[in-house]
């Protein structure tokens, strides 16, 4: 039935496809993949209280601070109905992000008033790069102080993370 003529054209033809075959598989397997890699490091915020300063208005009282850069303490001593110690510092930014400093939060006792003048608000943003806002605070020691007295306050002022245009 089948000849040697017809056999080796039928094995030559065999070897003929599995020869485009691999050309084919070859050529489709023809690829090259681009990768992209990184790295993303974040930033911190950290303000500190700078140049602290106050005053003694009264002839009597004592007003005065101690603290660190992350927290200070305003010592208010001998005082008496409508003292008033003014304290002055600057909220400086150390970090890395910009920040806007917050409203403060204070804690105050009925015997004494403080007045916030300064620093806060959409006008202080703080920029990278030790950029500050001067902070005024007044406190007054009011008609309903009573004599050998201790009275006791907090203020938090708190600056958040801002994302510029």
């Amino acid at each position: 039935m089948f000849n040697n003529k017809t056999a080796r054209i039928g094995i030559l033809f065999g070897i003929l496809i599995l020869a485009l075959g691999a050309v084919g598989i070859g050529s489709a397997l023809w690829s090259e993949t681009l990768t992209i890699d990184g790295d993303v490091t974040t930033g911190n915020v950290d303000v500190e209280f700078d140049l602290v300063w106050t005053d003694d208005n009264g002839a009597d009282g004592i007003c005065d601070h101690t603290g660190t850069v992350d927290a200070l303490e305003v010592l208010m001593a001998d005082t008496y109905p409508t003292y008033e110690c003014h304290f002055q510092f600057q909220v400086t930014n150390v970090g890395t992000i910009p920040v806007l400093v917050d409203e403060p939060v204070w804690t105050m006792p009925a015997e004494v008033a403080v007045t916030f003048n300064t620093c806060y608000g959409d006008d202080f943003l703080l920029a990278t790069g030790a950029h500050t806002a001067a902070c005024n605070v007044t406190f007054t020691v009011n008609d309903l102080a009573l004599p050998m007295s201790t009275y006791t306050f907090h203020g938090d002022v708190l600056a958040t993370q801002v994302t510029l245009p």
